[in-house]
């Protein structure tokens, strides 16, 4: 945890210096260098996970979290997950509630809410663009979601310093 809060402060310190011209090259090659040391912790994890005998509840909810991974974008319904799994959306509710104390529309959110994100701040993708690539049926909607779920509105986030 101490490696991912260093390299936090580390990006935190560099994105507002205006003086280096490489600023952006730097805090993307130090996003790089985060996101390879928890896909390394990821692997070391699921290497540990491999060797043990997991639950159904378990099987579930990492096959939950890996349609996630591939479907978020353009789909955001709770019972296409549960269909694509061949369970119901209230068993797949239940699973994933009791594997990780959240909800798979709180999972949904995150995984749509991060991408909305690293949009906003690291592309120059607008917001009709954005839209369209989230698969949200119109531009108000996808401000509507940005704002209940990150509290702020999508130019308000992207204007924003940090």
């Amino acid at each position: 945890m101490t490696l991912f809060q260093n390299y936090h402060k580390m990006v935190c310190l560099r994105v507002n210096e205006e003086k280096n011209p490489f600023i952006r090259q730097i805090c993307c090659s130090l996003l790089k260098a985060w996101l390879f040391e928890m896909g390394g912790k990821i692997w070391e994890v699921k290497s540990n996970v491999q060797s043990k005998v997991l639950t159904r509840a378990e099987v579930v909810f990492t096959e939950f979290i890996k349609l996630v991974e591939k479907n978020y974008k353009r789909e955001r319904r709770v019972s296409w997950y549960a269909e694509q799994l061949g369970i119901s959306a209230k068993y797949l509710s239940e699973i994933v509630r009791a594997a990780s104390r959240r909800t798979p529309n709180d999972w949904i959110d995150q995984y749509v809410t991060l991408e909305m994100r690293v949009l906003l701040k690291n592309s120059s993708m607008n917001i009709k663009e954005m839209t369209e690539y989230l698969n949200f049926p119109n531009q108000s909607f996808f401000g509507k979601y940005f704002k209940e779920h990150v509290g702020i509105s999508p130019s308000a986030y992207r204007k924003r310093k940090v």
